[in-house]
């Protein structure tokens, strides 16, 4: 059985009792593209709500296909963003930097 802990508690990240998965780091490559899948981001419970946090000084994307991979749309909105990720890829996150990797933080919100 799961540890209650209330709402004013500071909590880490997956314990039990907690709101959110642990923390979960994506390496992403220069001018990489990583598509956020049951197969490429295993770590990952999906499907799940997500909450992304990217790094403010960099050119990251994430986007989101309404078509299955026919066209791809920009849903980023300052330095990070909440989506709910399917188990299929129909959101990816793009590294636009020629050079150098940046790393993303990731974290799932549990479902009751």
């Amino acid at each position: 059985m799961a540890v209650k802990i209330g709402f004013n508690s500071a909590i880490t990240f997956g314990q039990s009792g907690s709101f959110y998965s642990s923390e979960i780091l994506l390496a992403l490559g220069a001018g990489g593209i990583h598509y956020l899948s049951q197969n490429t981001a295993t770590l990952l419970p999906l499907p799940n709500w997500l909450n992304i946090i990217l790094p403010a000084t960099q050119a990251v994307d994430i986007q989101y296909t309404p078509d299955a991979g026919t066209t791809w749309r920009s849903a980023r909105q300052g330095t990070g963003n909440l989506i709910f990720a399917d188990t299929a890829g129909s959101y990816r996150i793009v590294n636009g930097n020629a050079v150098g990797s940046v790393d993303i933080f990731l974290f799932a919100s549990k479902q009751a």
